[in-house]
């Protein structure tokens, strides 16, 4: 079925007879249709660029770059622009140097939060507020926006129920109904106002004893019923992008893995729109010995179904030759070019390379605002958990003295949590900067108080992408402290800030009063002070299971 879908797409890119030079530059045609006929005028080499995205800010990187424009190659995509002033140079060297005047489209991982840092994927689908998250997501899209990206590489769709992988943080839980539910809203959040690409297809999710990238065999039972529930719900929600994971599918990799990228993501999913691969995918078939050559690996990716090339450039490189030489059609290459192009033409890209994002002036009026901050902190208190309160002993009076202590009272770098985008530690309120504000001279040192609140968990270097943990807990020597404070008769508020489930079991048992917030990004300590204050109940809900 899949060859005459492909072939009758090739059918519609042959040459047609339309009034004047630029027949893709035609508004009332569909952005499908335009960026078919722009894909007709292209030559091999054009086509075969326009499927590259690349990175720029390093050195070495940037000089290739601007090197290969020179010599009249180029790209389709940039990841990572340091903002709208950079945005605007390249696009103008875009629109200079390629035959066609065909812009860049910039990318970006907007996974919580851009500028306004939210809190992660963890802790927004702790809150069980479908329009919260949308509203969410749209507040980072505005600001990635202002700041000349076009897409973001979110949301995460993987599934896992294991808290010694890094990852899971950017998860939205263990429940497939609810990771479905929670994906949905991001992807409509994230479309408001630019376009969203989410990963790693499929079932990265299901690696074993918390090892990222490992290869594990999981069932096309498992895959239907568990891992595919979000990625049908972003096809729902007119997700415009996927990303292709690392790891490989029923001994395949992923990339180059037709039953999943043809038979279930077009096919059983109904996805139209671009197959990216991750960082390096189609060389690491090299690598991972799944692949003879970069020669070989940019045939089984093409054959596989990958519309573009992240940061390996083997497509540029290989598939105008794989082509000449007989071994690829090129009909391949067209289709995956027209679906790159397409996304340009729907984001109005190709109309005004600059509408989007290329102002600086705009740029600092949309981000880190009042209404961002408001929202950011609404996210916060919406999504922490009350998981122990003996003797009611929460809310505390603001007019009572207590203080604040712990090593992640003042750690504005790990309450960013992992991916921070573009969020800065000076522009983060910390638990302490938080309590301070509500409780102003009657925050005081620990002998003065009956009441401190400690603030434990981890650091943010024990998670995220090839991090994991053996022993998912809170260090010892942190709940040593919170027993010993209760040795002296304190009164104990633990609030534990962690990218994963934690075994909190002792945490319990140290303190009299306990809220778990997964990194809860800019706004974190107004957040949680707003619900040690009683300003705002807790109403967050668990969505992993914690460990014991």
């Amino acid at each position: 079925m899949m060859k005459s879908v492909e072939l009758a797409f090739a059918a519609a890119l042959l040459p047609v007879l339309v009034q004047g030079a630029t027949p893709w530059m035609d508004k009332s045609l569909a952005p499908e249709r335009r960026a078919e006929l722009l894909t007709a005028s292209m030559t091999l080499e054009e086509k075969a660029d326009e499927l590259l995205i690349h990175f720029v800010n390093e050195p070495e990187l940037y000089d290739y770059f601007t090197n290969r424009l020179a010599h009249g190659r180029t790209f389709g995509a940039i990841m990572k622009v340091t903002g709208a002033r950079q945005a605007r140079e390249l696009q103008e060297l875009a629109l200079r140097t390629h035959r066609l005047k065909v812009p860049f489209i910039y990318h970006e991982d907007v996974t919580h939060g851009f500028r306004t840092v939210l809190p992660v994927g963890l802790g927004t689908a702790c809150t069980w507020d479908e329009d919260l998250v949308e509203r969410c997501e749209a507040m980072a899209a505005r600001e990635a926006v202002s700041s000349g990206f076009h897409l973001t590489y979110a949301p995460m769709c993987d599934i896992s129920d294991d808290p010694r992988w890094g990852r899971i943080c950017e998860t939205s839980g263990e429940s497939p109904y609810l990771s479905a539910a929670m994906t949905g809203a991001r992807v409509r959040g994230f479309r408001r106002h630019f376009a969203s690409c989410i990963k790693h297809y499929a079932a990265y999710g299901s690696l074993r004893a918390g090892r990222d990238y490992h290869a594990e065999d999981c069932s096309e039972r498992a895959l239907e019923e568990t891992y595919l529930a979000p990625y049908r719900a972003a096809v729902a929600a007119g997700v415009d992008a996927v990303m292709c994971a690392y790891t490989p599918y029923d001994a395949d990799n992923c990339t180059f893995n037709a039953f999943l990228n043809k038979t279930v993501l077009r096919g059983r999913l109904g996805f139209k729109g671009e197959l990216m691969t991750d960082w390096q995918t189609i060389l690491s078939g090299v690598r991972y010995g799944i692949a003879k050559d970069r020669r070989d690996a940019a045939r089984r990716a093409i054959l596989g179904g990958i519309d573009a090339d992240m940061r390996s450039d083997i497509y540029g490189d290989e598939l105008p030759e794989l082509v000449r030489a007989g071994v690829v059609e090129e009909y391949l290459v067209d289709i995956a070019c027209a679906r790159c192009l397409t996304l340009k033409f729907r984001l109005g890209l190709m109309d005004d390379p600059f509408a989007r994002g290329c102002d600086e002036t705009a740029e600092k009026a949309a981000q880190l605002t009042k209404e961002n901050r408001a929202l950011a902190r609404e996210a916060v208190r919406e999504g922490a958990v009350l998981l122990e309160n003996r003797g009611g002993l929460l809310p505390l009076s603001t007019a009572r003295k207590i203080a604040v202590g712990g090593p992640l009272a003042d750690a504005p770098k790990d309450q960013l949590g992992d991916w921070p985008c573009f969020g800065r530690t000076n522009e983060t309120v910390t638990l302490r900067t938080g309590f301070r504000e509500a409780w102003g001279r009657n925050l005081v040192g620990v002998d003065e108080a009956g009441t401190v609140v400690y603030c434990a968990g981890e650091k943010v270097a024990w998670g995220g992408e090839h991090h994991s943990r053996l022993n998912p807990c809170v260090p010892q020597e942190q709940v040593a402290e919170m027993k010993a404070l209760k040795a002296k008769g304190k009164r104990v508020v633990a609030i534990v800030l962690a990218c994963r489930p934690l075994i909190l079991a002792d945490v319990c048992e140290a303190a009299d009063a306990v809220i778990f917030s997964f990194f809860p990004g800019t706004e974190g300590g107004h957040g949680l002070a707003d619900l040690v204050a009683g300003v705002a109940n807790p109403s967050g809900r668990l969505v992993q299971t914690f460990p014991r």
